[in-house]
């Protein structure tokens, strides 16, 4: 084993020993806002924050916004960002990996905590329900069909379909809180609603998308 061999394995005995943050997401991002003087924060700011538990609060942070009407084009870009996390959370990256050109975006501060306050009501109540629970689900072996599976919702919520990006926000939102709380009921709950919704816009695509078929079935009969 050569030294930078050596170096690695003790960083990752290191990061195996570092005992888990036990604390529940609101918990996080007001303590997040708390250690934050700045009037703003980039994104790998707000990662190296979050240490640990960086993969389930982003895709939550990210996620979220797409439960309510967007600009066009802002689903898209959450989108692209929920597929980037979620794909190196299948391959087992300790910490997100954000290029530069993203890592250095910001954002303001108190526009990030007004909307925490707006969302805090309804994010208590659910943190009440989740509790550790089919711990098997969110293993590591089921952590990456969950990033496997949050890549195709975001992929669904880029589509442009109006309002095409609530329902894969809501299940990657209660899929996200799944992992942090390691609660598969919710997680199983998050994929049945992550799956309705795939099969809802399938649904739309064929069906929008038929017409053209069917013209273009007639050009070549003729």
């Amino acid at each position: 084993m050569n030294h930078s061999e050596f170096i690695g394995s003790v960083a990752r005995r290191r990061r195996r020993r570092r005992p888990r943050d036990r604390r529940r997401l609101s918990q996080m991002l007001r303590a997040l806002i708390g250690s934050h003087p700045e009037p703003r924060m980039n994104v790998w700011q707000l990662r190296d924050a979050l240490a640990d538990r960086a993969y389930g609060v982003l895709l939550f942070i990210f996620a979220l916004p797409n439960l309510v009407p967007l600009p066009p084009g802002v689903n898209t870009v959450l989108a692209c960002l929920i597929v980037l996390i979620a794909a190196q959370f299948v391959i087992g990256q300790t910490h997100p990996y954000f290029p530069s050109w993203l890592g250095r975006r910001s954002f303001q501060r108190a526009d990030f905590e007004k909307a925490l306050e707006r969302v805090r009501p309804q994010l208590r109540w659910l943190e009440r329900l989740l509790q550790p629970r089919l711990l098997w689900l969110t293993s590591r072996g089921g952590e990456r069909l969950i990033g496997l599976f949050c890549m195709v919702l975001g992929l669904v919520a880029a589509l442009p379909i109006p309002f095409g990006h609530q329902l894969p926000g809501l299940a990657i939102c209660l899929i996200a809180l799944a992992v942090l709380e390691r609660d598969g009921i919710v997680l199983l709950a998050g994929m049945g609603i992550g799956a309705a919704g795939i099969a809802l816009y399938w649904a739309v695509i064929v069906r929008l998308s038929a017409p053209l078929i069917g013209h273009i079935a007639r050009q070549i009969g003729s």
